[in-house]
């Protein structure tokens, strides 16, 4: 089970990955850096080509599945998000 001090991380996530695989056409791309709009100390989230992806300084891996879904592996977390692309 999480912890409660990493549930926003997730949220943060979630959200991040959303407006950047919308921001996409045809495939989603996600490949470089992402910080949530409306903050500049919000966490930069860097996502890099070989599925690698840096959430702050927390590692991670990414993958995109069947049916717009990605999935986010941290050290604290595995989670398969459900996204819709659009533009």
């Amino acid at each position: 089970m999480l912890s409660t001090r990493h549930k926003p991380r997730l949220w943060i996530v979630a959200l991040a990955v959303l407006v950047s695989a919308m921001a996409g056409c045809g495939n989603p791309t996600i490949v470089g850096k992402w910080r949530m709009s409306g903050s500049s100390s919000a966490t930069v989230w860097e996502f890099s080509k070989n599925g690698s992806v840096l959430i702050g300084s927390d590692p991670g891996r990414y993958s995109f599945g069947d049916d717009n879904r990605i999935k986010i592996e941290t050290p604290f977390a595995t989670t398969v998000y459900q996204i819709e692309v659009s533009g």
